[in-house]
């Protein structure tokens, strides 16, 4: 996930390796500065977004008038330089999504391969996982390019879980590991999204993209499902296990 700090950075980099380019900030489309580069003052920063979005607004506006489509982008002259605006729209968004996808696949294998696994890594890399799936359905569901029932199935499942995953915190016992079953779900939903954004478009390459991306949902769907039920299953062992060796503990005891 890519927070405000990330941005920041990444457009501090830009600014940096760049020299002609004094400040670069992102706003969001009702004009709040989502980043910007550390030289450029926050009162400043508001300023100049205020500027952007209301420049963009106007430009939007004509182009609606004659029927010319969106805006892409728009190079203000000034006396002391230029001013460059840039709507960033689902092309954006399938870069996000594609790097998430195929990061989360080398992050491990490269953790794996340098031996720098850590006990907080295997438990907040799935965290990290549940939430990007969480925020990429949510998202989906509100441009309906997929149907609402499907987002409620596979969050639905996390929910039912969650009772589990609270009982073996409750009696101090480790997460669970999850299992291949629950990577295989994860890996072909993360596929599924960037495949699925490219669908919802008229593309040279969507008609090819949706059937796969369709594809990748459903065997994802019925993967994270069967995990769930395997997991609620590992739970209940585990639990009986610990009542048992607690039974058993104390009948020693006495």
């Amino acid at each position: 996930m890519t927070g405000p700090s990330d941005l920041g950075w990444l457009l501090d980099t830009f600014a940096d390796r760049i020299p002609e380019v004094s400040h670069a900030l992102a706003i969001s489309v009702d004009g709040l500065v989502l980043a910007h580069t550390r030289r450029l003052p926050r009162d400043r920063a508001d300023q100049l977004a205020a500027t952007g979005s209301g420049l963009v607004a106007l430009l939007a506006g004509a182009a609606r008038f004659f029927d010319a489509g969106s805006v892409i982008s728009n190079v203000t002259q000034l006396d002391g330089g230029f001013m460059f605006c840039m709507a960033l729209g689902d092309g954006a968004a399938l870069l996000v999504l594609a790097f998430a996808g195929i990061s989360d696949y080398l992050d491990g294998k490269i953790a794996r391969a340098l031996g720098q696994t850590s006990k907080l890594g295997v438990v907040l890399d799935p965290a990290a996982d549940r939430l990007y799936i969480l925020a990429t359905l949510v998202a989906f569901v509100l441009r309906d390019i997929i149907p609402w029932w499907l987002a409620a199935i596979i969050i639905g499942r996390d929910l039912v879980l969650l009772p589990g995953v609270w009982l073996l915190r409750r009696r101090g016992i480790a997460p669970l590991n999850v299992s291949y079953l629950g990577k295989s779900a994860t890996f072909c939903l993360l596929y599924a999204f960037p495949l699925l954004l490219i669908g919802a478009h008229d593309w040279a390459v969507s008609d090819v993209a949706r059937p796969i991306a369709w594809a990748f949902v459903w065997w994802g769907t019925t993967f994270y499902l069967l995990s769930g039920v395997l997991y609620g299953m590992q739970v209940v062992q585990v639990l009986r296990a610990d009542r048992a060796g607690g039974t058993d503990s104390g009948a020693a005891g006495g």
